[in-house]
Formats: C-alpha cells, structure tokens, sequence
C-alpha cells in the first residue's frame, strides 16, 4: 500500500512539473510567433482543439499586471491599432448582410466566438498559408478553401491578450 501511494505522489508532482512547463512553453511559443515578451502573463485560458494532421483551432489567454507587454506591442511595427481589417473581423467575429453568412471562423467547440468584442487595443496577423505572398496581407484569407493564420489582440482596457491559431 505505501508503495502504491508513493507511486501515486510522484506521478502527482510529476503532473504538476509537466503541467507548468507546458504553460512557460506556450509563452515562449508566443513570445517568438508574436515578437514580444508574455512571459509575464498570467495564462488564464487555453483552448485547443488541434488534431493529428494538425488541423483545428488555439485560443489562448494571458493577463498581465502591468503594461510591459502592451508597450513593447506598441513599439513593434507588426502590431496595429484596432480596428480590425474586414477580413480579420469577419474571421474572429463573422458577419452577416442579411443575404450572406461568413464566420466567425475562430471559435469553440458550441461555435462561439473566442475572443471578445474588444474596443481598444491592437492587433497582429500573420497569414501561414502556403499560397501568400505577404503573410502581414488578409486580402485573400478568405477566398481559399484552407485559412492557416496566427492573430492576437491585446486589449488595453484589460490588459488581457487574446493568442490564436486557425488551421483548416
């Protein structure tokens, strides 16, 4: 019996470990793809729903306490103040002219949207589609029969920013 219980104690320990590294790792992953330093977010919220070929959707949320992040943001000419383009507001959020229905296209598994309607902030893109010839352009995000792109907004108000992958 001790031996089944330290057994068990050490696989829970071993979880934990695991378990926070995947959350520092998840910020570097992010620092990189982003050009600026999370690492002091806070991660409140991680949905991902990849699959084995690599396909589905990443949403994940950090929160910071202070506005270090925000100024790097700022000051790196990737991001851009809000609002969002038509495409990317499409894509987050969807849009509807009455005739026509498009998105919202990042979204969880009861399809609602991931990230909040956010008024203050900025945002980034990068299009990874194999066909674009400008990964910073969303003009043809969604006339492909396949989106692979990486946005994130940074909502000043909350100070929280919104991480997310689309992979079709």
């Amino acid at each position: 019996m001790k031996k089944i219980i330290r057994i068990s104690i050490i696989l829970l320990a071993f979880l934990i470990i695991f378990n926070g590294c995947k959350s520092e790792n998840n910020q570097i992953n992010i620092s990189k793809a982003l050009g600026v330093d999370v690492s002091t977010g806070n991660e409140i919220s991680n949905y991902d729903v990849h699959g084995f070929f690599g396909d589905g959707t990443t949403c994940i949320k950090l929160s910071f306490s202070d506005n270090t992040c925000l100024n790097q943001i700022k000051e790196n000419l990737s991001w851009h103040a809000l609002p969002l383009s038509d495409n990317l507001f499409t894509l987050i959020y969807g849009k509807d002219d009455g005739e026509n229905s498009v998105g919202p296209c990042i979204i969880d598994s009861n399809s609602n949207p991931l990230v909040p309607k956010i008024e203050n902030g900025y945002y980034y893109f990068t299009d990874r589609h194999s066909e674009s010839s400008n990964n910073q352009d969303d003009t043809d995000l969604l006339k492909r029969s396949s989106i692979n792109c990486t946005v994130a907004i940074y909502d000043i108000d909350t100070n929280i920013l919104y991480y997310c992958t689309l992979d079709t």
